[in-house]
């Protein structure tokens, strides 16, 4: 939700400075909070990709590693 200008109000507001239509606050300054929140929300998700693709490996070899765990197992059996 990246705005690269001012969105358009339906009111024409000519105080972008504070316009009373949103609160009393700056368009400008809502824009910028806007983009922040567009970078941090990219952040987060592809820190929660990373931790997807973490979790997946690990499962992964925790599935090997138990079929591994069953053949030594048999193996210990059929040599006692």
């Amino acid at each position: 939700m990246s705005f690269v200008f001012y969105p358009r109000l339906e009111q024409s507001c000519p105080n972008v400075s504070h316009c009373p239509h949103l609160g009393g606050a700056a368009l400008g300054r809502l824009v910028s909070v806007a983009n922040e929140n567009d970078l941090y929300l990219r952040q987060l998700y592809g820190t929660i990709d990373a931790e997807r693709k973490r979790n997946t490996e690990l499962f992964a070899e925790n599935q090997r590693l138990k079929s591994e765990l069953e053949q030594v197992k048999l193996e210990l059996k059929l040599e006692r």
